[in-house]
This record gives C-alpha cells, sequence and structure tokens, in this order.
C-alpha cells in the first residue's frame, strides 16, 4: 500500500464530502482502524469480498482497508434485482459482504456473515508497517460487467492495471495535487473507481456529491470549484438544460465524454458554451478509458475518440477493436477469457483506426447497448419480454436518444391484435430485471422482418418502427 500513501506528504485535502473533509493523515488513520476491524470479522488474504454502497468516503476506506490485508474488493452495482445480485454473489462466494446500513434494499443481506457500514473508526493500536512490499501483478479489484448473453462477467483488475491506468490517465489530463475531481460516476462501476485511484496517485481531492442527481452535481462543482469531471451522455446533456454554464468555465479544465453513443451535435453545442470536452473510450476490461480526444476546435468534433494513451496498443481483429497493454484487464474471474497469440484482448466493439491512428467506433455487438452509462444486454431483455402473456413475438432493440445516448425499445406481435400500456409489460419486468434496463419504448407491429434462419432483419425493422428516417 505505500505505492499509494507515498503521494499523501501533506495535510491537503484528499476527500471531501457533506462538508466533511478528510486529510492524508487522517486518512490513513481510519483506513488502520478499519483494517483492524475487518480482521475481527475474519476476513484475510485473498479473500473476496462485496462492497455495496453509495459513493462515500467509507468505500474508499474499506477498499484501502482490504488491500492492507491483501483482500480482493468487489464492489457491485445495488440498483441490481435480487435475483441478479443472486446469481453473482452465487458466482463470486465471497467471504463476506460489506453493505452500506442506509441501502433499506438490503435488509435480505443482514445477517451475521455480513458487515454493515458505517462504524465507529477507534484509534489504531498499531502502528502502519512501513516498506511492504506491493505486488503489483497481484489481482487488486474484481469489478462485474455485463457480457453479450447477459450473463455478468468478472473482470480482474491487478495493481498494475489499476497504477498504470491512472498514471496515463492522469498524464493526459495533466492531474496534480491541486485539482478537485467529483466523484460523479458510481465507484462500482470502473468509471468512478478510476477517479479515486487518479486521485491517490496524484494527490488531488476527491469530492463525493451528496448524490449523483444533477442538482447536486452542479452544486458540488460550484461550491468546491471542481477541475475535472467524468459524465455520461445523459449527465451532460442535463446539466447544459440547467443553463448555468458559464459558471464553470473558469475553473473546470477537464470533462470526459464516454461510456455511450457520444452525440455530436450535443459536443458541438458543449463546444460552443466554452466547455472543455474529452472524448473518450474505454471498458471495465480496459481500466477505464484507454483513448482520448480533447475537442480544441470546430474541426476536431467528428466521430473519433481520439489515440490510444500510455504504453497501450490497438488494432483491429476482424473489423473488431483489439486493445494490448498494461491497462487491459487480467481476464475473466472464473472464466476463460480469449486473448490473441500475441495478447491482445479482442472487444465486442466494431470499428477502425483511421490515417491520424484516431479510433473509430462504428458499433457494438448487435445485443449490447450502453445506456446513460450501463451496460444493457438486448438479448437478456428478449428473453424475459417474449415470456409475457400478451406477446406473441418480440424483439428487443437498441434506439439513438439525445438524452440516454441509447434507450431499450421493444417491438411486438401482440396476441389478438391487444395493443397494451408499456407500463403493463414493465410491471412484468420490474422485478426480474433493475430498472435502469427497462424499455422506454414499445412499439406494435404485423409481424417481425426475418430471414429464412429466424434473425431479425434489423434495417428492415428499423425502417417500419422509424419510417421516416
Amino acid at each position: 500500500m505505500d505505492r499509494f500513501y507515498k503521494t499523501f506528504q501533506s495535510e491537503s485535502a484528499v476527500i471531501i464530502s457533506k462538508n466533511k473533509t478528510i486529510t492524508s493523515s487522517e486518512l490513513q488513520k481510519k483506513v488502520l482502524s478499519a483494517t483492524e476491524y475487518i480482521l475481527e470479522k475474519g476476513i484475510k488474504e485473498n479473500d473476496r469480498v462485496v462492497i455495496l454502497g453509495n459513493n462515500s468516503i467509507d468505500f474508499i476506506i474499506l477498499i484501502l482497508a482490504l488491500w492492507e490485508i491483501k483482500a480482493v474488493p468487489v464492489p457491485l452495482n445495488f440498483n441490481l434485482s435480487d435475483k441478479e445480485l443472486l446469481l453473482i454473489l452465487v458466482k463470486l462466494s465471497p467471504k463476506k459482504i460489506l453493505y452500506d446500513i442506509n441501502l433499506n434494499k438490503l435488509h435480505g443481506l443482514r445477517n451475521q456473515k455480513n458487515i454493515s457500514f458505517p462504524f465507529n473508526y477507534s484509534s489504531s493500536k498499531k502502528e502502519k508497517k512501513e516498506n511492504r512490499k506491493l505486488d503489483l501483478e497481484t489481482t487488486a479489484l474484481i469489478i462485474f460487467t455485463s457480457g453479450s448473453s447477459g450473463k455478468p462477467k468478472g473482470v480482474k483488475l491487478s495493481f498494475n492495471n489499476l497504477i498504470k491506468s491512472a498514471e496515463a490517465q492522469n498524464n493526459f489530463l495533466e492531474l496534480n495535487q491541486h485539482d478537485k475531481y467529483l466523484a460523479s460516476l458510481p465507484f462500482y462501476h470502473v468509471g468512478g473507481f478510476s477517479i479515486i485511484i487518479r486521485m491517490l496517485l496524484s494527490g488531488g481531492t476527491i469530492i463525493i456529491p451528496n448524490s449523483l442527481k444533477i442538482d447536486d452535481l452542479i452544486d458540488s462543482i460550484t461550491k468546491y470549484q471542481v477541475t475535472s469531471v467524468s459524465l455520461v451522455t445523459t449527465q451532460l446533456k442535463r446539466i447544459i438544460d440547467k443553463n448555468f454554464i458559464r459558471q464553470l468555465t473558469d475553473y473546470l479544465k477537464n470533462i470526459l465524454i464516454g461510456g455511450s453513443f457520444i452525440n455530436n451535435n450535443l459536443i458541438a453545442k458543449s463546444f460552443d458554451e466554452g466547455l472543455p470536452i474529452i472524448k473518450v473510450y474505454g471498458s471495465t476490461e480496459t481500466c477505464s478509458f484507454i483513448t482520448a480526444k480533447r475537442i480544441n476546435s470546430k474541426n476536431d468534433i467528428s466521430n473519433s475518440l481520439g489515440n490510444i494513451i500510455g504504453s497501450n496498443k490497438m488494432k483491429v481483429v476482424d473489423n473488431y477493436i483489439a486493445v494490448k497493454g498494461e491497462s487491459v484487464m487480467q481476464g475473466y474471474f472464473n472464466q476463460h477469457t480469449d486473448f490473441t497469440t500475441d495478447g491482445y484482448f479482442v472487444t465486442e466493439d466494431i470499428g477502425f483506426i483511421d490515417s491520424n491512428n484516431e479510433l473509430i467506433i462504428e458499433g457494438r455487438r448487435e445485443d449490447i447497448i450502453i445506456s446513460g452509462g450501463e451496460n444493457i444486454s438486448l438479448r437478456e431483455i428478449e428473453n424475459l419480454v417474449t415470456e409475457f402473456y400478451k406477446i406473441e413475438d418480440a424483439v428487443v432493440t437498441g434506439l439513438e436518444d439525445d438524452e440516454w445516448g441509447e434507450i431499450v425499445a421493444v417491438v411486438v406481435v401482440s396476441l389478438d391484435n391487444e395493443i397494451f400500456p408499456l407500463i403493463e409489460l414493465n410491471n412484468f419486468l420490474s422485478d426480474k430485471i433493475a430498472k435502469y434496463k427497462l424499455p422506454k419504448r414499445l412499439f406494435f407491429v404485423d409481424n417481425i422482418p426475418r430471414n429464412e434462419m429466424g434473425k431479425v432483419l434489423k434495417n428492415e425493422l428499423l425502417k417500419i418502427i422509424k419510417p421516416n428516417e
């Protein structure tokens, strides 16, 4: 852990949350206290430990405490349905679950095996051990992401992955101890988690808003004069709609946009407002963003997602983007991971690298969309939709959307030609999938165009539901 703590040499702020400031020395004391507490609870080296909670100081403390004892933290999305969470927990077999006591929906996890937080941090009885060697190739973190089948995949990231990725990102963003980075994305996503590592290594300050609601994000940006923020398209659009942009340009130097379809009209509007936009591309498997493009002029607004950063490499394999380097994951937890013979991981994204060595993404495997920064498997939803008793045939597709980037749309052939409202279908789905996966559009058709093999003809389908485009 010394590699992280060496950046905290002063009493400058490290984390600010709800008007509470935690300095470097205070952070170390709380981490040591938490370490002793979780050791007493039976957590030991190599144990996999789930963390369920909102972005908070305690979340960061627990991550660092687990690393102190060489356990492996696994932050999970608490917005998943009980069924989805159970699927991951069965696969993972964690030693313990650390859960935020304020998350009322997690009442089923409150048992003797699990540990609630926050808890009282007593004075540490032990001195911090110095010069502990950090094995950079050890698995530091497991973050679950959705695969093409809708079955969750645990992405294993090493300390080297986290450090090298953050170093490359910090270098591109020119982050230092004077920077304030808003924790605007959930820590259980790699985009949010990577903010922690960037600031730990740069010596800057993590600003944790009261919530991830737009008004709270805006309040924190202005109150603390945040210098960097990572957003998905949905958040950027809603911030612009608030019409307060001019207040941001005096201190914001980096606004990262990624995680979904990026609307160039929105980027152009942001640029006109004077916002320092950076388009980024990456995934959980690449430990957050791995390419970046700063928008310095109207000529920079294109489909390009920029150049590769750090010492990472990129190429195209059978029309799919493939990546290699110290930012790329170790592999999937308890699941075979395909790397090419020369060590490249082939992503699910279709695209090419242009003459300027900049990445262009043309699409992704047809059954995955990203809506509001969340990966959604269309196949998973389709399998559930077809179980609804009023549906004879159905297909689930993604549609581009100015606010969400992409949304889930359901096209159905109903039994007896009955027209029913979307809310009726979503009520059927609501206890089976997370809220963010619920369809936002519902179309009725006489038949779904398919080829002789039964595969949906997507172009023909779009002509039916979007006839004027």
